[in-house]
């Protein structure tokens, strides 16, 4: 059992030495227990939210420049006049200055496509 040991101990090292070698866990009186669930960070979650925004403010953006001040305008005051949901959506869809300003910088790029 020591030779066992001392080769997971040994391969913990060679890959990095955090102990996440393998999955499973052997203890002082020699019983094997699978390791606990790998956990990620609150700043995974952070991220992967802001990405998320960023990604729905670009859609919105493109949205903008593709239809037209008018046209988006017109549909934004559809969806406010719906259901809760879709009053909800129709507050996030409304413009915002950062959309207004680039949006003119997008249109002419979205008219060559």
């Amino acid at each position: 059992m020591r030779n066992f040991d001392e080769r997971l101990r040994r391969i913990e090292r060679a890959r990095g030495g955090k102990g996440r070698a393998t999955r499973y866990l052997i203890d002082d009186r020699g019983r094997v227990r699978r390791r606990g669930a790998r956990r990620y960070s609150l700043w995974r979650l952070i991220r992967a939210l802001a990405l998320l925004a960023l990604a729905l403010l670009v859609l919105k953006i493109v949205a903008f420049a593709a239809l037209g001040e008018a046209e988006y305008g017109h549909r934004a005051e559809e969806l406010a006049a719906g259901s809760g949901l879709e009053q909800l959506i129709a507050r996030g869809l409304a413009p915002d200055p950062l959309t207004l300003a680039l949006a003119p910088y997008l249109r002419p790029l979205l008219k060559d496509l």
